[in-house]
């Protein structure tokens, strides 16, 4: 069950990044895979892949991991698992705050 939540979210993601996947494709690996045929691990590195194709295209800097942030991304993705909840609520109003 849960392959298949990181599957759900992954799709999500490429979604987003169809019009990216062009771009990249060249030297990504398996970055025009049929989505659910990799792995979470293969699958996080062809989106990360794409994801730095895409902003050196745009000229914007390689991204970079921080520790408290994924830290909290983390315990929001198992706080959502456990409640069996695929929803960010009202976003706006949160980051209003």
């Amino acid at each position: 069950m849960w392959g298949v939540r990181r599957s759900g979210a992954a799709l999500v993601a490429c979604a987003f990044l169809l019009p990216c996947a062009e771009a990249g494709a060249s030297s990504c690996a398996k970055a025009t895979a049929a989505a659910g045929r990799l792995g979470p691990v293969a699958t996080a590195r062809s989106l990360g892949c794409l994801l730095a194709a895409e902003r050196a295209r745009r000229g914007l800097g390689a991204l970079r991991e921080h520790r408290c942030l994924r830290r909290a991304a983390t315990g929001h993705s198992r706080a959502m698992v456990r409640r069996r909840q695929f929803a960010h609520g009202d976003v706006g109003r949160r980051v209003r705050r």
